[in-house]
């Protein structure tokens, strides 16, 4: 059965990929579903253990094709603001540290092997949107793909936490918090599709049972954060689709996050083994001593060692206050990340990029707040606006309990869409407050199109 569900998740794919040479929003549906596509394909051919690039490969390399083969079409290609310079500068930052790290090899290695995924997340896979209604034809798209795939997540044989992924004489457990994450992505996007205005009463139902396979995926992957952004996710885009702030919408959003939270733990134990194996012991990671215990000798102990040694090292060299300890200093000292990108951010890469972040958080938000609170933006531009959002808060939820700086380029990307549909998609001049260039193809009549600077006031493009 898991073999079948991940046959017609293929062809739903190759469906999907031819269509996205012509509207490259498809790209970035396929993109969504990459990584629990991947580990399916490895727990079913070894095949795809052996040549696990290829399907990393195939979504940024459609999308760059479908992108090219527009050209004609005057389709605007790079937004260059404030918002996206700074995220570009913050990694270019992060990229030289590697000067300046405890151990330069180690550094790039570890930079070489993000970098693929860098490029396709903050790079190539925003330039696949422009306007709201490109975002609605990918979480579409997204939707019936990501609907065998979850389906298969839900069967398919379990490792622990992760898909069982075997070899001739090894048997290893998939990534579970990549799992995690597409449960509460596929749960945060059905449940926008669900709140949209026009939606009819029988899809809301489907979107609705979609949302707890999502959250039900998670649950299986045993990841506890990601569960908790499914319930961020639900209050956000609920609150921001419906019109207004009202008290009924928030406690419709509020409603609606409980509700599914109660339904799924309700029948976690009844379907799952909600004990993680380690070692020789067995424990059950939703109990509070056991998360007590886990964030005292990791995320808290690892953040409390990380945040000494770089204040140590500021008091002997100011030096390390303003450019950090060196990129991955996380990994060569401890051996893994802290958890906590702000603080890495801080302390690897100093005062400076931690000021460059808060920026773009600050920035991030009013990116989306202008997309939203646009006064006449039709009910069919809002809701997918608003999953944006919410997707984009889901993530930076993310950076507070797992991953690096370099392993969360997905939650900037999904900053410089909102960015984009806020100058390209969505145009508003109360909202236009910075001087943004715009690169567009050549325009099918012939020529390219002048460059010319944005005053402060107005659009403009070249």
């Amino acid at each position: 059965m898991v073999l079948f569900l991940v046959f017609i998740a293929l062809l739903i794919a190759g469906y999907y990929g031819v269509k996205s040479l012509a509207n490259p929003a498809y790209a970035l549906a396929l993109y969504m579903v990459m990584y629990p596509m991947e580990q399916l394909l490895q727990a079913g051919f070894q095949f795809f253990i052996q040549f696990n690039w290829l399907v990393n490969f195939l979504p940024p390399s459609l999308a760059v094709a479908g992108l090219l083969l527009r050209m004609g079409s005057g389709r605007r290609l790079l937004v260059l603001d404030r918002l996206s310079m700074l995220c570009y500068g913050l990694y270019a930052f992060a990229a030289l540290s590697v000067v300046w790290a405890q151990s330069m090899d180690a550094t790039i290695v570890l930079l070489k092997f993000r970098l693929p995924y860098i490029v396709a997340g903050l790079l190539i896979m925003p330039l696949t949107i422009n306007t709201p209604s490109d975002a609605r034809s990918a979480f579409k798209a997204f939707v019936g793909l990501a609907t065998p795939v979850a389906m298969a997540l839900a069967i398919v044989p379990f490792k622990n936490r992760g898909v069982l992924i075997e070899t001739l004489d090894t048997a290893e457990m998939g990534n579970p918090l990549a799992i995690g994450t597409f449960g509460a992505t596929l749960a945060v996007v059905a449940m926008g599709f669900a709140f949209a205005a026009r939606t009819q009463t029988l899809v809301r139902v489907i979107m609705v049972c979609l949302a707890f396979l999502g959250a039900y995926v998670t649950i299986r992957s045993q990841s506890r954060g990601q569960f908790i952004t499914v319930l961020i996710g639900i209050v956000a885009v609920a609150w921001t689709v419906l019109t207004g702030a009202s008290r009924r919408n928030v406690l419709i959003a509020l409603t609606a996050a409980i509700a599914l939270g109660i339904g799924v733990f309700a029948i976690k134990d009844a379907f799952l083994n909600a004990n993680y194996e380690e070692g020789n012991a067995s424990y059950d990671r939703w109990s509070i001593e056991y998360m007590t215990e886990e964030f005292e000798r990791s995320r808290g102990s690892m953040s409390y060692q990380l945040l000494r040694e770089y204040l140590e090292a500021a008091a002997r060299n100011p030096a390390v206050l303003l450019f950090g300890l060196g990129g991955s200093y996380s990994y060569i000292v401890m051996g893994i990340y802290c958890h906590v990108v702000p603080l890495e951010v801080l302390c690897e890469y100093g005062i400076l990029a931690f000021g460059v972040l808060s920026v773009i958080f600050v920035l991030g938000y009013q990116a989306g707040r202008a997309v939203l609170r646009k006064k006449d933006i039709d009910v069919n531009a809002k809701w997918p606006s608003a999953v944006l959002t919410a997707l984009a808060a889901v993530h930076f939820v993310l950076m507070f309990k797992q991953g690096s700086l370099l392993s969360h380029s997905d939650f900037f990307g999904y900053l410089l869409i909102l960015d984009r549909i806020r100058v390209l998609g969505v145009p508003s001049p109360s909202s236009a407050s910075s001087r943004s260039v715009e690169w567009r193809f050549p325009s099918p009549q012939g020529g390219e199109v002048p460059a010319v600077l944005r005053p402060p006031s107005q659009p403009a493009t070249i």
